[in-house]
């Protein structure tokens, strides 16, 4: 079966030598959550942005359903850009457009039509639980009513992957457990799509791969793999005084 995701040995190297990403090989299949977890300058950013073709590898190949984006030019890249959804860590949403406003965006982007946008809009964010908070603006709301608005314009358009940049790092223990299980997060696994995230903090739930340093190092369930990593981690000793 083809894998929705595939990274086949990818590296990304910027200017200056850094490399970012060293030799990542991974597979998500679909109806699959899968997580990145990795301390900050990992390169989890960089690799979610290889999926959706802001960032070309410097080798290997990024698959999404069989298809070698890094084969394709600009215009043949939109329309599949279009299928991946994007939630970021610190919401970007427009401060003059309103909750309705934000959600409508990629669908006017994509050149839905205006009352078929309205209606998949407002659908949408009943989904997430803000029914009646179209005509708000994004600093009327709370964090985690924010990034309600950051996933339901990341579902507004029907994407086929879903990508979570640290979603939840900018939210307490307690409204990330809100986030995390809302209906659209569940109903994506049931119906097919795929999501991915990357995170800094230990998941409340099982994700797939710890990322050091560009390359990850283990897969498995996040807690087993620190536990027995593949590289020992020596503790730096404390000067004295």
């Amino acid at each position: 079966m083809t894998a929705a995701v595939e990274l086949r040995d990818v590296a990304k190297e910027f200017p200056g030598g850094s490399r970012a990403v060293d030799g990542v090989s991974l597979r998500v299949e679909a109806g699959t959550v899968f997580g990145v977890v990795g301390r900050s300058a990992a390169g989890k950013s960089t690799l979610l942005r290889l999926v959706n073709g802001l960032e070309e590898p410097t080798s290997g190949s990024v698959l999404l359903d069989g298809q070698d984006l890094s084969s394709l030019g600009e215009r043949r890249l939109r329309p599949i850009r279009r299928e991946i959804g994007m939630i970021f860590q610190q919401f970007n949403l427009f401060r003059s457009r309103t909750v309705l406003g934000n959600v409508l965006h990629p669908l006017r982007l994509a050149g839905t039509a205006r009352a078929t946008a309205r209606a998949r809009a407002e659908e949408t964010l009943d989904f997430v639980g803000l029914a009646g908070h179209g005509d708000r603006y994004p600093e009327q709301l709370s964090g985690g009513r924010r990034q309600r608005v950051g996933i339901a314009r990341a579902l507004a358009t029907g994407p086929k992957v879903l990508l979570c940049d640290e979603a939840t790092s900018a939210l307490d223990p307690q409204t990330t457990g809100e986030v995390l299980a809302l209906r659209p997060l569940r109903a994506a696994q049931r119906t097919g799509r795929r999501a991915a995230g990357t995170t800094r903090r230990p998941p409340p739930r099982p994700l797939d791969h710890g990322a050091r340093r560009g390359r990850p190092p283990r897969s498995g369930r996040p807690l087993a793999a620190p536990a027995h990593p593949r590289r020992r981690l020596h503790a730096r000793p404390r000067r004295p005084g």
